[in-house]
């Protein structure tokens, strides 16, 4: 007589979406690949929109994030040079995240201390 082994299925953690998995490890794959998922990997958490799950990079110190367009990187050095270089034009004297009393991403440039401001700050 043959028993079936009935494994229950995992289902995908995001309300919209009814996909459903054998092992965590699938459903983290999925997460990771969907890009209608805002997943963190690294830290194995759900985000409801892109902005949530940007500002939980720019807050977490397990991530280097430009915080205008979202990139990540491997090292500090990487995103300052980023910031100096490509994004150049969207820095501005020191000012406060806009989350925190606290100046967020300092850099030095020309001898001023300047700081990225968040994408939803409009350019002076």
């Amino acid at each position: 007589m043959a028993t079936e082994n009935k494994t229950e299925l995992i289902s995908c953690t995001f309300p919209d979406c009814n996909a459903h998995f054998e092992t965590e490890a699938q459903l983290k794959r999925h997460k990771r690949t969907t890009p209608e998922h805002d997943y963190c990997a690294i830290c194995d958490k759900d985000f409801e929109d892109d902005q949530e799950f940007l500002v939980h990079k720019i807050e977490s110190p397990k991530h280097i994030v430009c915080p205008i367009c979202n990139k990540d990187f491997r090292s500090e050095e990487g995103q300052h040079l980023h910031l100096k270089q490509v994004r150049g034009h969207l820095l501005a004297e020191v000012a406060p995240c806009l989350t925190h009393s606290r100046p967020m991403l300092p850099n030095k440039i020309s001898d001023v201390s300047v700081v990225a401001r968040s994408s939803s700050v409009p350019a002076d």
